[in-house]
């Protein structure tokens, strides 16, 4: 048997997370699809303003990290940039599979339930999980200082996608931004 690359690894780790949260998330996922659709324009509204505040601050944020570390390339983004183009398939699942398993996660679960005990704790935690699960796969592999900037550099979209769900109450608004920043990111991976 041939065994399967890192692409195909990838693709089916992301498949097998879109079906987990589906399902463990399903009436979760139910009441915010009629909560999305009954607020729709908001819905769509505060994804679109989510993804512009994502792109203007991680922008900034990164411009800054590479004064500070010249030469910076984000593992994380490499390595995605590198699987893509080596199974395309890769594409439909970071852009459609990736953002519910991780929104319903980060948001659903790790927000939701820590914004009663905590406001200021559901937004700096969630985004602190959000950062690292981008960034622990390269422990090891890459320097203290540029995991540090790594993290750094999620920051942002991880404000931006809770900031997202705050504002609407449905978790279908973070997959929505998320869905965007991943696909124009694949975008430009495949232009």
């Amino acid at each position: 048997a041939v065994p399967l690359t890192e692409a195909k690894l990838n693709f089916v780790y992301y498949c097998i997370n879109f079906i987990a949260a589906v399902w463990i998330f399903r009436h979760f996922l139910g009441d915010s699809i009629k909560g999305a659709v009954r607020r729709l324009f908001n819905t769509v509204w505060y994804g679109a303003l989510g993804y512009l505040g994502a792109e203007m601050l991680g922008s900034f944020l990164t411009r800054l990290l590479i004064l500070i570390l010249p030469g910076y390339v984000n593992m994380n983004d490499l390595s995605v940039t590198l699987m893509v183009r080596a199974e395309p398939l890769l594409a439909l699942a970071v852009v459609l599979l990736v953002p519910l398993a991780e929104e319903c996660f980060f948001r659903g679960l790790l927000f939701r339930n820590l914004y009663s005990w905590s406001p200021v704790a559901a937004y700096l935690i969630s985004m602190a999980a959000f950062s690292a699960i981008h960034v622990v796969g390269y422990i090891g592999s890459a320097s203290p200082l540029h995991l540090l900037v790594s993290f750094l550099q999620y920051l942002p979209a991880g404000y931006c996608l809770a900031w997202c769900y705050h504002q609407t109450g449905t978790i279908i608004t973070p997959i929505l931004m998320h869905t965007i920043v991943n696909a124009m990111g694949v975008y430009a991976i495949m232009r």
